[in-house]
């Protein structure tokens, strides 16, 4: 491959002529396969070339190292080529400068390494050290780069499989570490990038397995050294996002992270994992405390005028967490609580600018960070409200009293401060706070009885606050307080009446926070009877809400709602679901277009949608003349949740649920329009739902024993031709039977939607029986009864035998001919099989009424037959399976019995614990 005429490709990559483009992505691909082309694109890399063309050929490179080096793929490079590549590419990715080449480099260097590190290219971490060495700025950041990614491989494998970690750890820690020292006194860009990827490679190698060859010692005092620098400048203008960008910064980052994963692991040196004991007594006596003064000086930079970024603040909070529960930090960390507590957490849970910012001017930002697990996982505030939590468990009688009064301080002051000059995120931090307390002060008896004072005073009057993140903060401690148990109806009715009316709030993140919240505030006692009246007007403004952002709690909150009033809520069922349906198909469209903001947020608001549905759908289920109604309501989203290209499939177990509620309890039958939809579950289930059958199972069984009539005269076109519906059903059935895909479980599932087509279809679908029989018999063949089985497999045998039992009970002369039709192709004497299958394994298998039931009447009908049609292997046992079917019977009349005053008894125990509920009641009043 000829690198000019190669580059000449790549340049036309760019071309504004479409033409052009086209041809070059074709020629790129074309060239993968010709000799010389890794060479080539070394040639282009290390040349004199524009940078978009050497980026283009990085990508090549890095691609066709990923895509063609295994051999288990279409296209593998020659060895040769192969070769060139190992040879070559340590050298080429020292030789640049351009930090997104170089990134991707590093990135194509563990590609190989991938498939040829250690065995087959041992030279790879000797050639990084060697550069890391040099002392040129450039070759250590671009090796030590590769050398990150190559162990980041070995991060998380078990001990088996990080053999060549241990190897790398020896051979290079010893050059990092004296590398790490020379560059601590220095603070130029340079010597931060390459500290901060020391430091990488350090985490990757060492945060899941103790490592015992590295020289903890000098590593330690390395990081307390560097963490005890000053922090890097902070210009005033510049945000979070820009501080943390600042390499200095990352360096503090990865130093404050390291240490605190090593307090997690080994502060408490009786948790520590296995091997490193002795390690961790050092650490927890001697070390934790060393950097507990550490990380409190870089706590305490704020205080001074100072700033941290907010992820070096949430590692230094989580180290804080883990010092409280080591007694030799303790000793050291006691005296200064009030402290940690007034100055460190407080602030820290203080809403910030920016949030404010958010709140005020992007709701639905807002809401989705406040819902991103991820985000709040990385955020302070949660690190500080899990160092409220841990100091209270741990240091009780410490911690209680100053965290308590330090939260009653900020109220009173709050109070007592003029409205203009009031330190409103003061508050919001102290009624955080407080929800951080609710458990332990629940559970004080000198607490308890003050909650509803304390919520009536300082909490309760915040829902009317003109500050918006102050009400949505009342909002989520009220929430918090729902179990105080209010003596006082006039505080139940400010809550209640409060949170309902912010759902027209002039804030729509109230609004937000109002819709998500008031399924809480129903659980507060007599919030019902409130909200009742109300239930129109709130409805109608979660609907509002809903189309105005696509968040998935709002939904949750609406569905809860219509759970709690089910019993009132068939008036306003269409309305409802017409609006969750529009929802629905609004939320499921933007889902799907991955490059629309909020697509994530936007499906689990979809899913959530069809959730309340349902729950719509079995509120009213008592009142079924209402479906007919809500059918040309849901169609529009069931036809999008089954459309044969499947990219909707992320809502097929909700749509099922929805169309099994409308199949079941439609009046009179199955109504036309959703016997459409048959076909279509048909077509979802062979192309890419089959794993879907145990949720398919209870639909189409109401399809068979609600519509048997249509049920058995329907037909579809198929490629092959017009084929039944019942045809239809053992396809799918055959699919599920024979895939390495579907359980056992799942088999036995299909059994039973076999059974309902051969139980209500009786003499309506002979066409179909020999079918059956066939694959019920091949697949009992591999599960006959072992010496030791899984109650799994017991299943599976159990429903096998029952669609057999209910083929003989369909048509008992039909179905021994084709058993001997299959006995005589497969030369295995099948009836004989299945009988003394039947009769052996009745008490051991059939457990539940319904296989005994089965068995029966398929004994039933054997006993019915005229003698002369009785297969010879059935002649010869026929009084023994009368005996058996007497038995069976007799078995199945005492469980039902036993289950009808098992059934008794969980009644009167019920009615005894509503009576001594009551009596309770009476004696509270009574209090």
């Amino acid at each position: 491959m000829d690198a000019q005429t190669l580059h000449t490709v790549f340049l036309n990559s760019f071309s504004a002529d479409r033409t052009l483009r086209t041809q070059a992505t074709a020629q790129i691909k074309e060239a993968a396969a010709a000799p010389g082309y890794i060479a080539a694109l070394f040639q282009i890399i290390t040349g004199e070339v524009q940078a978009e063309v050497r980026l283009a050929a990085t990508i090549a490179l890095k691609n066709v190292l990923k895509q063609c080096w295994s051999e288990s793929n279409k296209v593998v490079l020659p060895a040769a080529e192969k070769a060139v590549a190992k040879e070559n590419i340590v050298a080429v990715l020292m030789s640049q400068s351009q930090n997104n080449v170089c990134q991707i480099l590093a990135t194509a260097v563990n590609e190989i390494a991938r498939w040829e590190f250690p065995e087959s290219w041992p030279a790879l971490v000797p050639a990084l050290c060697e550069n890391v060495q040099s002392g040129d700025p450039m070759r250590m950041r671009n090796a030590l780069m590769a050398l990150r990614f190559v162990v980041k491989r070995y991060e998380y494998k078990g001990p088996d499989g990080r053999g060549p970690l241990l190897e790398i750890v020896r051979m290079a820690f010893p050059l990092l570490m004296e590398v790490f020292r020379s560059l601590l006194e220095h603070d130029s860009v340079e010597a931060a990038t390459i500290l901060h990827l020391i430091l990488k490679v350090f985490w990757s190698s060492t945060h899941m397995t103790f490592m015992p060859d590295v020289d903890w010692g000098n590593w330690l005092t390395m990081f307390k050294t560097l963490l005890e620098k000053p922090t890097p400048p902070s210009p005033a203008d510049a945000d979070d996002a820009t501080l943390k960008m600042n390499p200095a910064w990352k360096v503090f980052k990865w130093a404050t992270r390291i240490v605190t994963r090593l307090m997690q692991r080994y502060g408490v040196a009786k948790y520590a994992p296995e091997g490193s004991e002795e390690f961790a007594k050092v650490f927890s006596s001697e070390v934790a405390p060393a950097l507990l003064g550490v990380i409190m000086s870089i706590l305490n930079v704020p205080a001074q005028g100072g700033r941290i970024t907010l992820i070096v603040k949430r590692y230094c909070i989580t180290f804080m967490s883990e010092a409280v529960k080591v007694g030799t930090c303790y000793k050291h960390l006691k005296a200064h609580l009030p402290w940690l507590v007034q100055q460190v957490c407080f602030p820290t849970l203080a809403i910030r600018p920016d949030e404010i910012d958010l709140f005020d001017n992007d709701p639905e930002e807002w809401s989705r960070k406040m819902a991103d697990i991820a985000e709040d996982y990385m955020n302070p505030r949660t690190a500080s409200m899990q160092l409220l939590e841990d100091v209270v468990t741990e240091r009780t009688k410490d911690s209680l009293d100053l965290i308590t009064s330090t939260i009653i301080g900020v109220f009173d002051t709050f109070r007592a401060t003029p409205e203009a000059q009031r330190d409103y995120r003061a508050k919001d931090a102290a009624l955080l706070a407080l929800t951080v307390m609710h458990e332990p002060l629940s559970k004080k008896k000198r607490f308890k009885g003050q909650l509803e004072a304390l919520m009536a005073a300082h909490v309760i009057p915040e829902l009317s606050s003109p500050v918006g993140f102050l009400r949505a903060r009342a909002i989520a401690t009220v929430c918090a307080f729902s179990d105080v148990g209010y003596a006082d109806g006039a505080h139940v009715a400010t809550v209640v009446n409060r949170v309902a009316s912010m759902l027209a709030d002039a804030s729509l993140s109230v609004q937000i926070e109002a819709a998500k919240a008031l399924r809480m505030v129903l659980e507060i006692e007599g919030a019902q009877e409130l909200v009742g009246p109300q239930l129109p007007r709130i409805l109608e403004e979660y609907f509002r809400i809903m189309q105005s952002v696509e968040n998935e709690f709002v939904v949750e909150g609406l569905q809860v709602i219509i759970d709690e009033f089910a019993d009132e809520i068939a008036p306003f069922a269409v309305g409802i679901l017409q609006r969750l349906a529009h929802s629905f198909c609004t939320y499921a469209g933007t889902a799907q277009d991955e490059q629309a903001d909020g697509a994530e947020d936007a499906g689990m608001a979809a899913m959530q949608c069809l959730s309340a549905a349902t729950a719509v759908l079995d509120a009213i289920k008592e009142t079924p003349a209402l479906y007919p109604q809500l059918e040309p309501v849901l169609l529009p989203a069931l036809h999008i949740i089954l459309h044969e290209n499947g990219e909707f499939i992320e809502f097929l177990e909700s749509g099922l649920e929805v169309l099994t509620y409308l199949t079941f309890y439609y009046p009179n039958g199955i109504s036309p329009t959703l016997w459409e939809l048959f076909p279509k579950l048909y077509f979802v289930f062979m192309e890419f739902a089959h794993d879907y059958i145990g949720e398919m199972v209870p639909l189409l069984d109401n399809y068979v024993s609600r519509s048997p009539d249509v049920f058995v005269q329907g037909v579809v076109q198929l490629p092959a031709g017009p084929t039944p519906f019942p045809q239809l059903l053992c396809l799918m059935s055959e699919k599920v039977f024979f895939s390495e895909m579907n359980s056992n479980t799942e088999v036995a599932i299909c059994c039973q939607l076999l059974q309902t087509m051969l139980h209500n279809c009786r003499g309506r679908v002979d066409g179909v029986v020999p079918f059956l029989l066939k694959i019920a018999a091949t697949r009992l063949a591999r599960t006959g009864p072992e010496e030791e089985e899984s109650d799994e497999r017991v299943r599976l045998r159990c429903s096998l035998l029952c669609t057999i039992a209910s083929a003989i009970y369909y048509n008992p002369v039909m179905a021994f001919q084709v058993l001997t039709q299959l006995s005589a192709e497969s030369g295995t004497d099948i009836i004989a099989a299945v009988v003394t299958l039947l009769m052996s394994r009745a008490d051991q298998d059939m457990e539940s009424p319904r296989s005994k039931k089965l068995l029966c009447l398929a004994f039933g009908s054997i006993v019915a037959m005229d003698p002369n049609a009785l297969p010879d292997q059935v002649k010869s046992v026929l009084q023994q399976l009368v005996i058996v079917m007497l038995d069976t019977l007799e078995k199945l009349h005492a469980q039902e019995e036993r289950m009808r005053k098992e059934a008794e008894e969980a009644e009167d125990e019920d009615e005894d614990e509503d009576e001594d509920e009551d009596e309770d009641d009476d004696e509270e009043e009574d209090d």
